[in-house]
């Protein structure tokens, strides 16, 4: 039998064909690899920008960051507004309704422009009444309508220097328009201006004092009390930041200058124990009994020495009687603010 001629292994290709294909297949990987190439630094590039935007963008907020930290930072180094009128955070008034700072203040507590009270100013023995009062407080009003037109005779005498301190432990309770503190820097805003007016805008402020517990006066109703009272709203204030524009009254009183002032004075003055209103002092020593106008001068010609205590006992007997009826207690801070 013959020898089997057929082939068991594969066919043999056409070798110029298998080439061809060889090359087809290596140019579209090539041409594969550039496309991924391209795309690749496409994206790379468009990685970059992003890259780029987001880190200018950190940039900026990171400045504008640090300029709002600066800013905050800068404006609480920076001390409070406190009024040019004002010593240990009361208003004293001599004579003529000059400002002074009072007699027994520290020296390093007095701001520049103010100084203690001059022989010309004063008369020699005349003591020094200091009233601590919040013009949310009903005692407060009762001790004004009772003593004001005695004490208002006696500084005009020569016989007293006066002190009001106002501050604002009674926020609470004018319906959530903090008038105690509102009410007191209108009143260092108008002593910072018009000093000669301070007196009958205290008188006014308390004839027109809110009830307790109710809202307190807006803005409009302080500036209609205050021009009723004599006050220009439209003049400058004594007191502005470096550089800054002059400050209107009215101003003053709508954007709060001295309400940080108020805050520190309230805190100041309960350290020193005066935590409750009306707290009235001569020449340091409480006085209690200033519900009896009668004892009350009593006590100032008391603390009165020579010819003081002649214009002290003079100023009482024009005053005359006492006004009728009892004044209530006075008012004791609310133990949530930290008074006693």
């Amino acid at each position: 039998m013959g020898k089997n001629s057929r082939s068991g292994g594969k066919k043999k290709g056409n070798p110029k064909a298998d080439a061809h294909e060889r090359e087809e297949a290596a140019a579209r990987r090539s041409a594969a690899r550039e496309k991924a190439r391209q795309m690749a630094e496409a994206q790379a590039r468009k990685e970059q920008r992003t890259k780029l935007f987001v880190r200018s963008a950190i940039a900026v907020v990171v400045v504008a960051v640090l300029v709002v930290v600066g800013v905050l930072v800068w404006r609480a180094a920076q001390p409070g507004m406190t009024p040019s009128a004002a010593a240990d955070g009361g208003v004293t008034l001599v004579q003529g309704d000059e400002l002074v700072a009072s007699p027994l203040v520290d020296d390093a507590d007095i701001p520049a422009g103010l100084a203690k009270p001059t022989a010309d100013q004063l008369t020699e023995g005349a003591p020094h009444v200091k009233v601590v009062l919040d013009f949310q407080c009903p005692a407060c009003q009762a001790f004004e309508l009772t003593n004001g037109e005695l004490l208002s005779r006696m500084v005009d005498d020569g016989a007293i220097s006066l002190e009001y301190n106002a501050i604002s432990f009674l926020d609470s309770t004018s319906g959530g328009n903090r008038y105690s503190t509102r009410a007191a820097n209108a009143s260092l805003c108008v002593a910072d201006s018009q000093p000669q007016t301070y007196m009958d805008v205290v008188m006014a402020m308390f004839v027109n004092q809110p009830g307790e517990g109710e809202s307190g006066r807006t803005d409009d109703e302080l500036f209609a009390t205050l021009e009723g009272a004599g006050v220009d709203l439209d003049q400058p204030i004594a007191t502005s930041g470096e550089g800054e524009d002059p400050v209107s009254v009215r101003e003053c009183i709508s954007e709060e200058v001295f309400s940080g002032a108020v805050s520190d004075n309230t805190q100041s003055q309960s350290e020193q124990g005066y935590t409750s209103t009306p707290t009235v002092l001569i020449n340091g020593e409480r006085f209690e009994q200033w519900q009896d106008p009668g004892s009350f001068a009593a006590a100032i010609i008391a603390a009165s020495e020579g010819a003081a205590a002649d214009a002290a006992e003079e100023a009482a007997d024009e005053e005359g009687a006492a006004p009728e009826g009892a004044a209530p207690e006075d008012e004791q801070a609310p133990a949530e603010e930290g008074s006693e």
